[in-house]
């Protein structure tokens, strides 16, 4: 068997008598769930080599005194921008957009589609480069551009770059339509907030997702008016794309300040929302500073948003110094409160020092969370290090079932 790893976390002999107690029946899978979102991005293709006729956009045919015109292609990326010029030599707003994306070179790719997006006018010139934009559409390659063009055609049309929206299936549509919303709240709040609920509910059987639109929505209106934008979102079924809105909202808020952000959380009306508001804010403002946020959420009443908001803020703290984090939390007594930040913390420690996190698990009050807690974190050790956890299952306290679960024999 290796070395006894200990952290100083192993709670004397807590779980001696807490493990052989805690099983009753087999194996079961914990879930969490929650208002976050998953957001699916795609796959990155590899770099595609510069054309030719890119490589050639500066060089042309020398004129009498010696010096080089530019080519056709270099006169149409720096032309005036109209569709289609009576010149042979001028590109259409396509082209461009075409060549610029072919450019090895990303500043210049950056300043030409910068350039560019000045010159789209109307729905048409929109549509002609974002019909070049999802021929070989890749999120990881050109997703920034993706979202910079449909948030200028919010601008410069909100109706018809929804319109255009609406044609793209699948996630790219709603990306799409969530970039042009954000924008077009800012001009027409009511249009905007019809046009989310009547096209972005979820298809059938996937109420999971929520309204993907109304995202986009609080996105845009949580820049203008935070408070507006918080009562829409509380309205929201809770869903992947609320935890989007909450992020929204969060991130506003905070722009005001970190103070702002505490008001805003606390004093929302006691819910699943504000459990979700408040245990976001406290995992950024750990990630900020550890000791002011310990000292924020010692000071939070005990309600429905304590578990929540000490996972979050152990989960974190851990990563850094788990034994301060674990003398932190040993200090409140178990209790169902305190049940999820021991079970989130055993999990943390579980790699650094196995035989503590199982000591931690023991002490969850409730009894169906604790054995299921505690022989996932020993299953999970089985299975990372059989040699040392088979050796120490073999002489635990653990129930006979359990260790024949756990390691055969």
């Amino acid at each position: 068997m290796k070395p006894t790893r200990n952290l100083s976390l192993l709670l004397g002999g807590l779980w001696l008598a807490s493990v052989a107690a805690a099983f009753y029946a087999g194996r079961s899978a914990s879930s969490e769930s929650s208002d976050d979102v998953a957001a699916n991005r795609g796959s990155h293709a590899g770099a595609r080599a510069t054309p030719s006729s890119l490589r050639s956009a500066s060089s042309g045919s020398p004129d009498s005194e010696g010096r080089l015109e530019p080519s056709p292609l270099a006169r149409g990326l720096g032309g005036s921008g109209a569709s289609n010029a009576a010149a042979g030599d001028t590109l259409t707003f396509g082209e461009r957009f075409k060549a610029l994306m072919e450019n090895d070179d990303s500043v210049a790719k950056m300043t030409g589609f910068l350039a560019l997006l000045e010159e789209l006018g109307d729905s048409a010139a929109f549509s002609e480069v974002a019909a070049v934009l999802m021929k070989d559409f890749n999120p990881r390659e050109n997703g920034r551009e993706f979202s910079m063009l449909m948030q200028k055609w919010g601008e410069a049309d909100p109706r018809g770059a929804l319109e255009y929206a609406k044609e793209i299936d699948d996630w790219p549509g709603r990306w799409a339509a969530s970039k042009v919303l954000e924008q077009f709240v800012a001009t027409n709040r009511d249009e905007a907030i019809a046009w989310a609920k009547e096209n972005g509910q979820p298809e059938k059987g996937r109420d999971e997702d929520g309204n993907w639109m109304m995202s986009g929505v609080i996105s845009g209106l949580a820049k203008i008016d935070p408070d507006a934008a918080t009562e829409l979102a509380r309205n929201e079924p809770r869903s992947r794309a609320r935890g989007e809105m909450m992020e929204a909202l969060l991130g506003a808020y905070m722009e005001r300040g970190e103070d702002a952000a505490r008001t805003w959380a606390t004093n929302l009306p006691d819910d699943i929302f504000k459990v979700g508001a408040l245990s976001r804010l406290a995992g950024q403002l750990a990630d900020k500073d550890i000791a002011s946020t310990v000292k924020w959420v010692e000071s939070l009443p005990t309600d429905e948003s304590t578990p929540r908001v000490f996972s979050e803020v152990v989960e974190r703290w851990a990563r850094e110094d788990p034994n301060e984090a674990g003398n932190w939390l040993g200090r409140f007594p178990a209790s169902p409160e305190m049940d999820e930040p021991r079970q989130t913390f055993a999990w943390r420690i579980r790699e650094r020092d196995p035989e503590s996190a199982i000591a931690w698990a023991a002490t969850i009050s409730n009894p169906e969370q604790r054995e299921k807690a505690t022989y996932e974190l020993a299953r999970d050790w089985v299975r990372r290090e059989p040699e040392a956890a088979k050796t120490w299952v073999s002489t635990s306290p653990l129930p006979d079932d359990v260790k024949q679960r756990l390691i055969g024999g």
